[in-house]
């Protein structure tokens, strides 16, 4: 890498051929990086311009300087349609044992999604993820399976996350994720938090379980018509939050510290287990 290119990198000051030679020795690093390995990313903004990054079939773990959950020291940032995807063609996997750490991800488009998981699953720990173009989800998962994220910020105009499922080849199958102390917050007036999307024909988002999680929405905090997720300790703080359901959606929510617009409606085999005090509000009850 060269000096000029650094420099971009320290300072954020980007030429547009700097946007494309920075999205390329991404590239270049990842292929050198041995499979198994960690690539480890200098303090700076990498802004990688309207190109999209598929990262390297390997499992790789990348980390950056810093804690992203308090500002992050490493961005990467994008205007593309997405800044990342996972995809290599219908029902083939990609991606799978990618982790982040400490990265702050960012797309500025007005539309699409700052991280789009397709084919492919990619693991986030302590990362802030963030769609802050006019519209657009800061996380769409069309397909994953057993991953677990852990204390993410995730932000967007439309949903801050939305896991969706139809009968596309490569959009079919959300199962068994597991997201655990992560805070969503849904910025555009009237969208979600988070948003659990599924065709009624397919009803493939299912065994996902969010614990300890935050979701901020002015609207409705929770939009869930897929079956059999679970919701445990799931903190609504705005303060017109509401839960929905489709009438043919199954689920158990704890929320110990919700509040519940008018807007609520429930289903089969569905509760809300309120607080045990006994214990406080952080914790909910014994349940079977």
């Amino acid at each position: 890498m060269n000096d000029a290119l650094k420099t971009a990198i320290a300072t954020n000051t980007y030429t547009t051929q700097q946007r494309t030679d920075v999205y390329n020795a991404i590239l270049a690093a990842e292929a050198a990086t041995p499979d198994g390995s960690s690539m480890f990313w200098p303090v700076g903004t990498y802004d990688i311009g309207t190109n999209i990054w598929t990262p390297a079939l390997k499992r790789l773990k990348h980390a950056g300087a810093g804690t992203a959950m308090q500002g992050g020291t490493v961005k990467i940032t994008g205007s593309g349609f997405q800044t990342i995807i996972t995809t290599i063609g219908a029902d083939v996997d990609a991606s799978r044992g990618t982790t982040f750490q400490g990265l702050y991800i960012e797309n500025t488009n007005a539309v699409g999604a700052c991280v789009h998981i397709r084919n492919g699953g990619l693991i986030f720990n302590d990362c802030t993820i963030q769609c802050t173009g006019a519209n657009g989800e800061g996380v769409l998962v069309t397909q994953m399976y057993a991953q677990t994220w852990s204390q993410n910020f995730i932000s967007g105009k439309s949903s801050a996350m939305r896991l969706y499922s139809d009968t596309t080849a490569g959009q079919k199958s959300v199962f068994n994720n597991q997201f655990i102390g992560c805070r969503f917050f849904g910025v555009g007036t009237g969208q979600n938090g988070i948003y659990l999307n599924s065709s009624p024909t397919v009803r493939e988002i299912r065994f996902n379980t969010f614990v300890g999680c935050d979701i901020e929405q002015t609207n409705r905090g929770l939009y869930n018509n897929a079956t059999d997720n679970v919701f445990i300790s799931l903190n609504n703080e705005a303060v017109s939050v509401s839960m929905e359901e489709t009438a043919t959606a199954s689920a158990t929510h704890i929320m110990p510290r919700a509040t519940l617009g008018t807007t609520f409606t429930t289903s089969q085999l569905s509760e809300i287990i309120p607080p045990n005090y006994l214990y406080g509000d952080t914790y909910p009850r014994q349940f079977a």
